[in-house]
């Protein structure tokens, strides 16, 4: 029996390493043929735009090599009946997978990781790549926006090489702002040093004035400082970077950039549908993996009789099952489910159906 799985094993793992490779390559060709504006980036930018998004595009493809990989393993057992033989020997087919069970959920885990660590990053590179390419600096994209980091508001005017020009950022506490205004800026990591800046505080409760209460002006203004010196300097530390703030700012056409730690985060404090529904769909996509992959198992070891329809029903799950994901989200950010269901629903479906396929199939 160990011979069996093993021998299964090592059919699956090569075949899902190839059909990563291989929709990976689709995707890239995709995006490319998809992009408008794709002869202003220059040709230096060009390689490195497409190397960033593979990570993302790795999640995508990871379900749909799996499927891929199990379809075509399973369908040259069952063309040649030692799947038969096995049942035939006592060997269930649950037993004979389990070690392709357990590299699905070793799959699983790495979408996780990517998720939260290498994609993140990358989808920020994506944006600051092609905005650099394009307007020669990632920031200028941002400039004449208003950028929330954290419980801050970023604005300014224009870019001048590393420095952003014409700053304002602000916070509120209630009904109090606090705004610092600086000629110049430069992000450093996530810390933004101002220069030639100056600084105040705004009350608005205390506001219109009262004639009988000589302090008010005090009051509405908590503080203000305008340092002496024209170059002062200050330095906050912020919760985005400047590639996260081209990231955010990049409009349409690029990945979310927010670990799934910071997705969680986000919906505690806020409890955002969207932002909901984002961490559902951001969570559910590492485990489809294992979940389709546990989907088609049973579906291999009767159907796929040949090559052609591996690949079709390899197809055919794949966008059957994406369909139904994409679905679920959509459902849940326009609350017909809640935030996190709806993703989560279609993985609970089909590792259902696919537990069920276990008992009620034999070779």
């Amino acid at each position: 029996m160990k011979r069996l799985a093993r021998g299964i094993a090592l059919e699956v793992i090569p075949n899902f390493f190839i059909g990563t490779l291989l929709y990976v390559a689709i995707f890239l060709v995709q995006r490319v043929l998809a992009q408008p504006f794709l002869s202003a980036l220059p040709a230096a930018s060009f390689a490195p735009w497409l190397i960033y998004q593979i990570p993302a595009f790795a999640l995508q493809a990871f379900p749909i090599a799996a499927v891929f990989a199990v379809l075509l393993a399973f369908g040259r057992l069952a063309r040649e009946n030692e799947l038969l033989a096995a049942a035939a020997g006592g060997i269930s087919l649950a037993r004979a997978v389990r070690p392709v069970l357990v590299f699905g959920m070793l799959i699983a885990v790495s979408g996780f990781a990517i998720a939260e660590w290498v994609a993140p990053r990358a989808n920020e590179l994506v944006a600051k790549t092609w905005w650099q390419g394009i307007n020669g600096n990632a920031l200028s994209r941002a400039a004449g926006k208003v950028i929330p980091i954290g419980d801050r508001i970023l604005f300014f005017e224009r870019t001048d090489g590393e420095y952003i020009v014409d700053v304002r950022l602000e916070s509120w506490s209630k009904h109090t702002v606090t705004v610092f205004f600086g000629e110049r800026a430069r992000f450093v990591g996530n810390r933004l040093e101002l220069i030639g800046y100056k600084s105040f505080a705004v009350n608005l409760d205390e506001f219109p004035a009262r004639a009988n209460d000589p302090e008010w002006f005090t009051k509405a203004i908590p503080f203000s400082n305008v340092p002496l010196r024209k170059d002062a300097k200050t330095t906050f530390v912020l919760k985005d970077t400047a590639d996260r703030v081209v990231a955010s700012t990049a409009d349409s056409g690029f990945e979310d950039s927010r670990r799934l730690s910071e997705l969680w985060g986000e919906y505690r404090t806020t409890g955002e549908r969207e932002t909901g529904a984002q961490l559902a769909f951001k969570t559910a996509q590492p485990l489809a993996s294992f979940v389709i992959l546990l989907f088609g198992i049973p579906i291999a070891a009767r159907g796929a009789r040949s090559s052609g329809v591996a690949f079709g029903l390899a197809a055919m799950i794949a966008i059957g099952f994406y369909v139904a994901l994409y679905l679920g989200r959509t459902l849940s950010q326009i609350g017909f489910l809640p935030p996190l269901v709806g993703p989560w629903l279609v993985n609970v479906l089909f590792l259902i159906a696919g537990a069920w396929l276990f008992r009620t199939r034999t070779v």
